[in-house]
């Protein structure tokens, strides 16, 4: 999983970090436990890359896409 450090914004890979075991031998869960910024060593503040728009944006742009279509055509047609 990719992750972006919100102090320095620097990317890196979680998985490549996170191999099962802290740096005191402690076990962590591997869902953001543990890891640290490679850069700043920040721990807290580090978010996950979100690549591409979620579906529910897509449905929605679709949705007033097509609202304002109608509108238009319907301003047209009492115009014309």
């Amino acid at each position: 999983m990719r992750y972006v450090c919100s102090q320095c914004h620097t990317q890196f890979d979680g998985a490549a970090l996170s191999s099962g075991a802290d740096e005191d031998g402690g076990e962590h869960s591997g869902h953001g436990e543990g890891l640290a910024c490679p850069n700043c060593k920040a721990e807290a503040g580090l978010e996950v890359v979100v690549e591409g728009v979620a579906p529910a944006m897509r449905y929605f742009g679709t949705v007033i896409g097509i609202a304002l279509v109608g509108v238009v055509g319907t301003i047209l047609a009492l115009v014309g």
